[in-house]
């Protein structure tokens, strides 16, 4: 992963809720960002490297365990992605971020310990896929905050769960 410098949460958070297409009052995701997660993270404005793509996996939620195959991993959800796989929940998220006018927004938000992953996106997720799938995640910016306690963060767990370093 390549840092072009820090950022302030609040700019990430703000960024976060454009992406979600949220009203400026409106909360971001609460039910990701809660008391588990560390708010003191440092952030970083970063870019993907190709060698980070093996380190990617999804937020750790049930519902994206049948899309992964249980492993949350972004590469495998690409290829069944690819492959055909079809999820009546997620498949449909896909098409719609494929058909939107102007093209979906590429940030994604990811978090890890170290600079060096495993990576989580805890925001994303289906972009990130498509991204991968069209061959244009690596050079993406992304938001990364990085933290010692991300480890113990629930959204996070499958990543360490699930990788090999």
């Amino acid at each position: 992963m390549i840092s072009h410098g820090v950022v302030t949460e609040h700019q990430v958070f703000e960024d976060w809720r454009r992406y979600d297409g949220r009203p400026e009052a409106a909360a971001i995701r609460t039910d990701i960002i809660h008391a588990r997660f560390p708010r003191d993270a440092e952030w970083h404005d970063a870019e993907i490297e190709a060698s980070d793509v093996s380190k990617m996996f999804l937020i750790s939620v049930g519902d994206f365990g049948p899309f992964s195959r249980n492993t949350w991993s972004l590469q495998v959800t690409a290829k069944n992605y690819s492959a055909g796989f079809h999820d009546p929940d997620h498949s449909i998220r896909f098409e719609k971020l494929l058909k939107k006018h102007p093209p979906f927004d590429t940030r994604l938000v990811l978090v890890s310990d170290l600079l060096s992953g495993p990576f989580t996106i805890i925001d994303g997720n289906h972009r990130a896929v498509l991204l991968l799938v069209q061959q244009r995640l690596v050079g993406t910016r992304i938001h990364l905050g990085l933290h010692p306690k991300i480890r113990q963060f629930d959204h996070a767990g499958m990543a360490y769960h699930h990788w090999r370093s």
